[in-house]
């Protein structure tokens, strides 16, 4: 079994000023500690994907974490109403062999399960 180390960071992946005035293209946003470069692709101003690669330039694994946080009730809520914040993370690293995985604040996409249809 594989162990890995969660690292969360505390800084977004993406500031969203960075973008204005950046050309359409790949650019590199963050570097983690162990040294893996995050590249974003721009289109029209915006984040259309998001990479990751080592110092070789191999890519390297990159996944998104939704954490459902409680949040304390008010005293408007009954008392059998849970609510819920949602806190969302890009990660990078920690492949099938484990290691140091390195999580940065990403604005969270709308859960499927919210949307009305």
């Amino acid at each position: 079994m594989a162990h890995r180390i969660f690292h969360f960071l505390g800084e977004r992946l993406v500031d969203e000023t960075l973008l204005q005035g950046l050309a359409d293209g790949y650019h590199q946003v963050k570097v983690t500690p162990a040294g893996a470069k995050i590249m974003v692709q721009v289109v029209d101003g915006k984040v259309s994907s998001t990479e990751a690669q080592d110092e070789a330039g191999n890519p390297l694994p990159m996944f998104f974490l939704r954490e459902r946080r409680p949040i304390a009730r008010t005293a408007h809520s009954s008392f059998t109403e849970i609510v819920y914040e949602d806190v969302c993370h890009s990660c990078v690293g920690g492949g099938f062999e484990g290691g140091e995985v390195y999580c940065y604040d990403h604005e969270c996409i709308p859960d499927p399960e919210n949307i009305p249809m």
